[in-house]
């Protein structure tokens, strides 16, 4: 909520896949071509330096789980 333009807002969080598009694109092409009945997209983008390092540990010597052959990097979105 925010208090002054007493409006409820929401705020979607998520890691993102990198090869897909930000999760702040649809909404706003959405927006730009005035739907109604759509939340309107106030700010929304990449958080800088925040991805997953799992990719990191896929070969150690010391994980007995699962190997699969490619691991996406996903970064934070907001």
């Amino acid at each position: 909520y925010d208090i002054e333009t007493k409006t409820v807002m929401f705020l979607k969080d998520n890691w993102r896949d990198s090869n897909l598009p930000q999760d702040s694109e649809i909404p706003k092409t959405v927006n730009d071509a005035g739907v109604c009945n759509v939340p309107t997209l106030v700010c929304g983008g990449v958080i800088d330096n925040q991805k997953t390092i799992s990719h990191t540990y896929i070969e150690k010597d010391w994980n007995h789980g699962a190997h699969p052959t490619m691991i996406c990097i996903r970064f934070h979105h907001r």
